[in-house]
């Protein structure tokens, strides 16, 4: 590898200027609906592409083998003019919206070439979708899973790799399943469809939607400056009180009830602001018909996502790997040794619009 290839490869105008956007094609998804879908990006929403990296470009050639070639709209037919990594271990492409987007698929085309073996390259790819971006060669992506291509691939084959489930993020990562030898990772053209059928379902605003907000404790008992309704009121407090707070204790949490049950697809929780932020760590989101009631109890639900954290005072995009139904939305500290506090300053819930009532 040459140097700098442990470093994340960008095309820098790419963060101030997107100037390669992509086409896309429908998708169907698992949901039992049909689902409608849009194009994330084109030629016309360019402005949708934040920036597009890679964990190596090939002897470095960045003018015949950047990341930006594989989302400039044009299907190389040289051997030129398309993403082509270093031969490692789980090369990755990484695109960056804008906004996060909620997407249900990407089609994927391999790079033109005579050789066999360069073609069949393309195989046991994954592309996952999330909150949490790759930054350097040999990092492996934990967001969730969209889909596997297992391939092998042919010349400028397109190749369709439609998500599981809709999955919400600002990241989309093209990623080699492991493997013990090192290989090299050849993209021509990316496309990404979108959802549109889906909605926030609850964001501070809908409160009718929400039929009470519960957590096990409150510290010190201070409902009007720590209770649960502050998580679910709309505004972001930047002091150190007014959202929602517990008392310190093991597993923590607190609990969202529908007015009718839902398919949730994800959630974004803004942490508090202050030194004590960084608390917000190991945290899952569990979705379904079984309510909590009293402290210490640790949901059963569906297993929408974790936050394995530590956080910052920022908002964090939790997406279920797939779509869950339900009644209650719960969010609690995974299991420790030791008891913590759970501070929540806001939750924001995206589920089917098929499923919103008053639609």
């Amino acid at each position: 590898m040459p140097d700098g290839s442990s470093r994340v490869i960008s095309d820098d105008n790419l963060s101030t200027t997107p100037l390669y956007p992509t086409t896309t094609e429908t998708t169907t998804t698992t949901t039992t609906t049909t689902t409608a879908v849009e194009k994330c990006f084109d030629t016309v929403q360019s402005n949708q592409i934040e920036s597009v990296e890679a964990s190596s470009i090939y002897q470095g050639r960045t003018l015949d083998y950047g990341p930006k070639f594989a989302v400039d709209g044009h299907v190389s037919k040289t051997i030129t003019e398309f993403f082509h990594s270093q031969e490692e271990r789980r090369p990755w492409l990484q695109l960056t919206f804008t906004t996060p987007f909620i997407v249900t698929g990407v089609e994927i085309t391999n790079r033109a070439s005579g050789s066999p073996a360069t073609n069949e390259s393309l195989k046991n790819l994954e592309v996952r979708i999330g909150s949490k971006a790759l930054t350097k060669s040999g990092e492996v992506s934990t967001n969730p899973l969209c889909g596997i291509f297992k391939g092998p691939s042919t010349s400028l084959a397109v190749e369709q790799v439609p998500c599981q489930a809709p999955l919400k993020g600002k990241y989309l990562s093209v990623q080699f399943q492991d493997e013990q030898a090192d290989r090299s990772m050849n993209i021509n053209e990316i496309s990404i469809s979108c959802t549109t059928q889906v909605d926030t379902c609850f964001d501070g605003v809908r409160s009718y939607q929400i039929e009470s907000v519960t957590a096990s404790t409150v510290l010190r008992g201070e409902m009007e400056r720590r209770g649960p309704q502050l998580a679910i009121d709309g505004k972001i407090s930047e002091a150190t009180d007014y959202f929602y707070h517990s008392e310190k204790e093991r597993q923590p949490w607190l609990q969202l009830t529908f007015t009718t049950p839902f398919i949730v697809i994800g959630m974004e929780l803004t942490n508090r602001n202050g030194d004590s932020c960084n608390r917000l760590r190991n945290l899952e989101v569990r979705i379904g018909f079984q309510a909590l009631t009293k402290s210490g109890e640790v949901s059963t639900n569906p297993l929408c996502g974790i936050f394995e954290g530590p956080s910052t005072a920022l908002a964090k995009e939790i997406s279920c790997q797939m779509p869950l139904e339900g009644k209650h939305i719960l969010v609690q500290l995974q299991d420790e040794q030791a008891a913590r506090y759970l501070s929540i300053n806001e939750i924001e819930v995206t589920c089917s619009v098929t499923t919103s009532p008053g639609k």
